[in-house]
């Protein structure tokens, strides 16, 4: 169904409420604050869905969706069309082309990879050094973006990288130009979903570098991971430990979804605390995007630099200065049938 942003984000979210129910377009709107800038014009919205027959509009402007459109809500809720699902849409091309964006990896990060995320290359050296990688084998890289991470790992460390992400955009520049190569192979596929890659057992090394986070099961998916890997082989992923009220510094990766995952899946996590130099990225970014904002906008890509500030000040720094966030490089080698 072809629809526009503004259309999708209305049926995605009168989906999630019960269906039938009849929902304020005003109501609407201010669930749609959390699309950010990506919000689309609702009442427009509204009014056009209404005219296809796909939600009904009362007057007073109350929607209700419509029988014919809820097979259509439910598939656009399962894209979990949230800020994250347009900001990544867009997000790849745009930093790639973008001067600001790369001197602000160099200055967040250490180099420039088109980074997304908060591993800085310190911690991606610590990462790929506890996976035990031998030149020649086979890696998996989950939520490779734009691959350049991915290559970055194929280079230093003599290995193949698959590199796997769900947005297409993402994969069409990590393609680009030739990109692919003896050491690179880049696949469109979703976390949720690995087993229909028929990947199974290819792999010496699984990482997932700040990639994890949206799965709708975590459990299902880690299992998925490991069964990609071969016997002997070995997950790296990173995992980032909140306390939002608890005044108190969580220390425990057992806590985390990853880490009560592995728990169900029987799997023994061997953890490095990386917090201090997490800590220590997000003040660069913070330093390096009020710097460059001007720079961002130039550019055309404000919103990254918006997105950046906000991420910076108004969640991950005000809970480190609490000593309420932790960060762990988490490693596991599953035994047999572990998976």
């Amino acid at each position: 169904m072809d629809l526009s942003d503004g259309e999708a984000q209305v049926l995605t979210l009168l989906v999630e409420h019960d269906l039938g129910t009849a929902v304020p377009l005003a109501d609407l709107q201010r669930e749609g604050a959390r699309f950010w800038v990506f919000q689309g014009d609702f009442a427009v919205a509204a009014r056009s869905l209404a005219a296809r027959g796909l939600v009904h509009l009362t007057p007073k402007e109350i929607l209700t969706l419509a029988p014919l459109a809820v097979d259509s809500a439910l598939a656009l809720a399962r894209e979990r069309r949230d800020f994250y699902f347009y900001y990544y849409r867009d997000y790849y091309p745009l930093a790639l082309a973008s001067p600001a964006h790369s001197e602000f990896c160099r200055r967040a990060f250490g180099a420039d990879l088109s980074q997304e995320g908060m591993t800085d290359m310190a911690t991606l050296a610590r990462l790929l050094d506890g996976l035990d990688l031998r030149p020649g084998q086979p890696v998996a890289d989950l939520g490779c973006g734009s691959g350049l991470i991915s290559r970055h790992i194929a280079r230093d460390r003599g290995v193949h990288v698959t590199g796997i992400d769900q947005s297409a955009p993402g994969i069409a520049c990590a393609t680009a130009d030739g990109a692919e190569d003896g050491s690179l192979t880049f696949r469109q596929g979703d976390l949720n979903d690995l087993g229909a890659l028929d990947l199974d057992g290819q792999f010496n090394a699984v990482v997932a570098i700040d990639s994890v986070y949206w799965v709708a099961d975590m459990q299902a998916t880690l299992a998925a991971m490991c069964r990609l890997l071969r016997p002997g082989g070995r997950l790296g992923i990173t995992i980032t430990h909140k306390h939002e009220t608890t005044p108190t510094r969580p220390t425990d990766p057992y806590e985390t979804r990853v880490g009560q995952a592995a728990c169900a899946l029987g799997l023994k996590l061997e953890t490095v605390d990386v917090t201090d130099a997490t800590l220590g990225y997000w003040t660069r970014a913070q330093a390096a995007v009020a710097d460059l904002t001007p720079q961002f906008e130039a550019d055309g890509i404000g919103l990254i630099a918006t997105r950046l500030r906000r991420e910076a000040e108004e969640s991950f720094l005000p809970l480190f200065a609490e000593g309420r966030v932790a960060r762990f490089l988490a490693f596991a080698r599953p035994g047999p049938g572990a998976a």
